[in-house]
């Protein structure tokens, strides 16, 4: 499980669009996104680079970083959790089908 600290350093980035593509950012940057010292962000972005979850291109004022395959699989774990906090408990579904030799009814709640 991804520390949250990092999430919240990948969802900003994802935010900026990193998940589409590279996106130029700098540790003053994202330290500005989050209300941390810039320091501090260069260690999450190295951090969530050796974990896999971005990739980083380094440039003399900045770096392009994207959003991996596994960083966004992170993501979308977060979003699930999320749905299922936030969605109406004990909801019951209702599965019917036909079959064309015959009626037959599959109810499943």
């Amino acid at each position: 499980m991804i520390p949250a600290e990092d999430l919240q350093c990948l969802k900003a980035i994802a935010l900026q669009g990193g998940c589409k593509g590279p996106v130029f950012v700098s540790s003053q940057t994202i330290g500005d996104l989050l209300a941390i010292s810039q320091q501090t962000a260069s260690r999450r972005l190295k951090g969530l680079e050796s974990q896999g979850f971005i990739t980083r291109t380094i440039a003399a004022d900045g770096q392009h970083v994207t959003v991996t395959r596994n960083g966004e699989a992170e993501l979308r774990n977060e979003y699930q959790e999320y749905c299922r906090i936030f969605s109406a408990s004990n909801k019951a579904y209702v599965l019917s089908a036909q079959w064309s030799a015959g009626l037959a009814r599959e109810n499943i709640t």
